[in-house]
């Protein structure tokens, strides 16, 4: 049942393009080695072609795979009612799936410069240089540091001096 989905999908005129037909066998495999049902690849197959159509049309290559690039996508089936529960995780799992095997470009990592996490971060290091306490203390701590920081001073600005906390 799985070949004939290949079978049509590389005898499809509009696989012409799909970016991502390359990569559907082998992470087919990995649905099958986990266990899934031959109807839930079926349906992860057909919703990751559908993926690649739209990115071929739109010319994307899979190095701009990303879950921005994902959302765009998921926010136009919404518009035309196509989004089924459980998309999301399947193209993430896809995107997984190709970072890898060092397909697909890794998350970015995003880094807060406000001046709430500022603070935040001076204390931890303070915490953790001045005072030597454990992560598991570290981890505990912060979330009480940052509650009294929203709590009293809001958005801010934080009137604390340079010298940290």
């Amino acid at each position: 049942m799985l070949e004939e989905v290949f079978e049509r999908l590389a005898t499809d005129k509009r696989s012409r393009g799909n970016p991502l037909i390359v990569h559907l066998s082998p992470f087919a495999a990995s649905l099958k080695e986990d266990g899934y049902a031959e109807a839930t690849m079926q349906s992860k197959l057909s919703l990751l072609a559908d993926f690649g159509q739209w990115l071929g049309r739109r010319r994307f290559a899979i190095t701009d795979l990303g879950e921005q690039l994902a959302e765009t996508f998921f926010a136009e089936r919404r518009r035309k009612g196509r989004v089924h529960r459980g998309n999301r995780e399947t193209v993430k799992q896809f995107l997984n799936h190709l970072r890898e095997r060092n397909v697909a470009p890794g998350v970015k990592p995003t880094r807060d410069e406000s001046p709430l996490a500022d603070i935040l971060n001076r204390y931890e290091k303070h915490l953790r240089s001045e005072r030597g306490v454990a992560t598991a203390t570290v981890i505990n701590y912060l979330p009480f540091a940052r509650k009294f920081l929203v709590d009293r001073f809001g958005e801010g600005p934080f009137p604390v001096g340079s010298a940290g906390i």
